[in-house]
This record gives structure tokens, sequence and C-alpha cells, in this order.
């Protein structure tokens, strides 16, 4: 084939219909191969002419016939193949490109075909629910109409209502012009006795006191009523204790603050409950006294929760064995078991318990035996790890004038009891002795706080001293009667007793909280404790730690004449 047929060969290849799917790049290369079989084919029928006319003309001639007439035509094809080579390059780049974009196409179809299928599962879903909401539409119609229906009635009687109210505030106003008119001819009255003269000053003190602030918390309450601390004195005398139950009774007095002392509290509580009569006593704290249902209530704790703080602070010295000196009676015995139980708690143990009879004159039987117990403990736990524990009354004052002949006991640590503490008046004869043992043991404490410094600075100013935690109490005793008598608008002792404990749960006064058990007693109280010294001399009684209701907790002070644990 020549190559102008080849060339219009190729031309009619490339004006070819391909069919709309063959690239571009392939129809190039299609044409690019039929130029190349164009010249493959017309460069043999050359040779052969080439071959005829140099034996025609001879070698000489041919050469100089193909130099001379060919060569152009020759370098022609050369340069054209050469163009088409570069052609080939660029279309083969052109495909590579072309193939990346059609990837890319593919991978994003891909993305949109899942897309489109999540889409038509969120459709789907969505169009369940609107059929689901469609067929509970007319439920939710009825419902709807009920309200409504409801909503009416409910406004009628709204209406209603708010007319009775009017009614009742009327009605209230009146009876609150009643009551303030009765309050203020009738004040509520509320008894407090005093255990004897010395004690009287600060009934007065606490009488003038609760009596400002009550009745003018009152007035600012808009509350029509007016109290009145009613005192008498006990003269320090049971039979007229009793009396002045009776006579606050006969006066229409059924709250009554006091009394002071067990004795007084015990001999007039039957009385009270005949009466139907409620004591609150801020200082009696016999455990005889804890008794569930009676008609009495106290702002102090009983004497039975000094034990187991007594046994922590015990313990807190590192005491292992302890030997345990104890009045022979109910009191003593209940004390023993209570401190037992929190002393073997906390790792201690009791290695010997002496009880004696409450009437005993002479302990010197006693000393001889708890002696040689003191040797033995010794021998087994060490002269640092153990210590004496009394437990009794006034008769341990004839124990104390003996003990300094046995030596290996006198030089332990000494712990005593309620019936031992701050008691200089009973170990006076005995003085040396006491402030040698210490006998250390708890006081209830004064809580510092500014419901405490608020009455403080009040009480000092009438009586220029401070006041202690059992007046605190007698203080913090009127205030729970009268918040009793303000939530239930009466003195029924019935319905003081229902509210009483709430009262008393939910106040915070000048001796801190107030919380009661199931006896009515005082819980949660701090104490500090105390024990003997000698000042020039004379017993005194001095602090030697603290204890910590809270945490529960026992710290022993420094610089007060021992050396503390730790």
């Amino acid at each position: 084939m020549s190559a102008i047929h080849a060339e219009a060969h190729m031309k009619r290849g490339a004006n070819r219909d391909f069919g709309p799917d063959l690239p571009y790049a392939q129809i190039k290369l299609y044409e690019v191969d039929l130029v190349i079989m164009s010249v493959k084919k017309t460069i043999p029928l050359l040779a052969v002419v080439l071959l005829v006319l140099g034996l025609a003309i001879g070698g000489g001639g041919a050469y100089y016939f193909l130099s001379t007439s060919f060569q152009s035509q020759v370098a022609q094809y050369e340069a054209h193949v050469t163009d088409l080579t570069a052609d080939i390059l660029n279309l083969t780049a052109t495909v590579s490109e072309l193939e990346s974009i059609r990837s890319a196409y593919e991978s994003q179809k891909t993305e949109l075909e899942t897309r489109i299928l999540t889409l038509e599962t969120l459709v789907t879903t969505l169009e369940d629910e609107i059929a689901d909401l469609e067929s509970e539409a007319p439920v939710y119609k009825e419902q709807i109409s009920s309200l409504e229906t409801l909503l009416d009635k409910a406004e009628d009687e709204i209406a209603e209502k708010v007319d009775q109210i009017s009614f009742f505030e009327e009605r209230l106003a009146y009876y609150r012009t009643l009551l303030e008119d009765f309050f203020e001819a009738n004040p509520v009255r509320i008894g407090i006795t005093a255990v004897n003269n010395e004690e009287l000053q600060k009934v007065w003190a606490v009488e003038q006191i609760f009596e400002q602030e009550i009745n003018d918390y009152s007035q600012d309450q808009g509350l029509p009523y007016k109290f009145d601390l009613v005192v008498k004195n006990n003269r320090d005398d049971v039979a007229k204790a009793v009396t002045n139950i009776v006579d606050f009774n006969s006066s229409g007095i059924k709250l009554v603050i006091g009394h002071g002392t067990n004795q007084q509290t015990s001999t007039s509580l039957l009385h009270a409950d005949e009466r139907d009569m409620l004591m609150l006593s801020p200082s009696a704290n016999s455990r005889e006294l804890a008794i569930a249902g009676d008609n009495l209530y106290r702002t102090c704790p009983t004497d039975l929760i000094q034990a187991p703080i007594q046994a922590k602070a015990v313990a807190s010295w590192g005491i292992e064995g302890l030997i345990v000196i104890q009045r022979g009676d109910e009191w003593a015995d209940k004390y023993y078991e209570i401190f037992k139980m929190e002393y073997e708690a906390s790792g201690g143990t009791i290695v010997e318990r002496y009880r004696y009879d409450p009437a005993i004159e002479n302990f010197i039987g006693v000393l001889n035996t708890v002696e040689i117990w003191a040797q033995n403990a010794i021998d087994v736990y060490g002269e640092e790890s153990v210590a004496v524990k009394v437990v009794g009354r006034e008769e341990v004052n004839s124990l104390l004038s003996l003990v300094n002949n046995f030596p290996t006991m006198y030089d332990l640590k000494w712990f005593g009891s309620a019936g031992t503490t701050q008691k200089t008046s009973l170990f006076k004869s005995n003085s040396e002795e006491a402030a040698h043992l210490k006998l250390f043991g708890p006081v209830v404490a004064q809580e510092e706080s500014d419901e405490y410094f608020d009455f403080a600075t009040k009480y000092s100013l009438i009586t220029g001293s401070t006041p202690s935690f059992y007046t605190s109490a007698m203080y913090d005793a009127a205030w729970i009667y009268g918040l009793s008598v303000i939530e239930t608008w009466s003195t029924e002792t019935y319905l003081i007793e229902e509210v009483l404990d709430d009262i008393a749960e939910d106040y915070v006064g000048a001796s801190g909280s107030c919380r009661m058990d199931e006896y009515g007693d005082r819980l949660d109280v701090d104490h500090e404790i105390w024990g003997y010294s000698l000042d020039d001399g004379q017993l005194e009684t001095t602090r030697y730690g603290y204890y910590d209701s809270d945490t529960g907790q026992v710290t022993w002070y420094t610089g007060v004449g021992i050396d503390p644990p730790g």
C-alpha cells in the first residue's frame, strides 16, 4: 500500500464510528497502529523498486539514486514516526490519568449508594413511626378530651375552694383575735425549779433571757403567744420538790423544767405521771431515770454515757491489762457492762474485777487482793500497760486513805467514774492521794458555739459569771418547750409529747444539739477529762483531756502535770 493510500486509509479510520463506549485514547492508539502498518507495507515495496533500479543502473547509480531521490522522503517518514511516538507517550499518560479519575468516580458512586441505602432505611423507619403515631392518634385525642373535661371540672372546684379559703381566712382572723386576747390575759406558763438557793440566781437569769427572747420571737412571727416562766425553789428538800410539782399542777401548769438533782427528780416523777405532767430535766443524769414511756425528758445525758467514753480514755493510753474495783449495785453493774464491752472492743483485757459491798467500811482486804493482781498483771503486760479502774461513790474516799500503803497499785494510772470526778470536798481529807492517782473521769463539756456565746453574753450581764453546760441545758429545755407549744398551739401534754422529740431533734441551742434517745435522754455530747491536782497544798480539779463525740477520739493535754500518750 502506498503512503498516500495509507494516509487515506487512516483518515477513513479516523472517521470510523467506534461506538460511544470506546475511550478517546483507544481511538488514537488505533489510528497510530494504522499509520505504522502503512509505513511497514510501503518500505518493502520501495526496496524492490530500488533493487531493480540498482541492478539496472549499477551499484553506484543505485546508491546515488537512493541518496538523492528518496533521502528526503525517508527523513520525512522518520520524523513522522518520532512525532507518532511522542503522541503515543502523551496518550498513555492521559489514559492513566483517566483511569484514576474513573476509579475515584467509582468510589464516590459506592459511597453515594451506601448513603442512599441508609436514607432509604431511615425513611422506612420514620414511615413506620408515623404509621404508629397515626394509629395512636385517636387514643390521644380521646385522652385530651377527657383531660379537658377534668380541667373544666377542676376549675370549678378551684373556684369553690377559693371561696372556702376566703371564708376560712376570715374565720382564722376572727379566732386569731380571740387567741390574742386570750393569751394576753392568759400567757403560756411553764414551771421551772431551782435545786436550792445557790442555783436560784441561775434560774432567774434563764427566766429573764428566755422570756425576752421567745416573746420577741412570737411578736416577729405574728404569733399571739406570751410566755411566762414560773420559778419555784426546792430548797435542797425532796419533800419541797414534790410539793412544788403538786402546786404547779394546781395552778394549771403541766410543763415543768426540772428538777436539777436525781433524788428530787425520781421522787417527784411519780406525782408528775399521776397528774399527766411533763418534766424536762437539765441535769438529773441518773441511769435509773432512763425509763421508756414515763413523763420525764432530759436535755442532759445519763451518767452511763461516760462508760464508753472512759473505755476509750483508758485505751488511748495503751493500757492492755486493766483491774476493775467496782461498787456492787445495779448502777455500777450496768456501768461495768457497758465499759467492758467498749474496752474489750478496743483490744484491752480486764484481767481482774473486784465487786465490793457498797456498805464497806474498810478496804484493807480489797487492796491486799488488788495489790497481788497488780503485780501479776505487770509481769504479763509491763507496768506502763497496766491500770486500775474504780467505779464507786463516796466510799472511795476510804479506799484512798489506805492506798498509799500498796506501792505496786499506787504507782499505776487510775481512772474514776461519775461518782469520783470533781469531788474535791469528798477527797479533801486525802488530797495528796487523790492528786497522785488523778482518778481521770469524764465530765460533760460546754460546746463553744455562736448559740452558746450569745446566751453566755446575756447571762454574764445578769449574773457576772459564765454559764455551765447544765445551765445552758436549762435554757435549751425552756426553748424546746416553747417551740413545742408553738408547733401544737397547745399546752396539753399529750400533744406536746407528740412533737417534743422532733423539736429536740432539730434544735441546736446553747448546749449544742439536743437530740434524744428512745428514753427521752440527751445524745451526742462532748466531754472533758478531769482529774485532781494540788495547788499550794489544796486539792484542785484539773482538765487533762477532751473527748470529741463527732470523732470518738480522746485528746490529752500537755503542760498539765502529765506526759500524754504518744
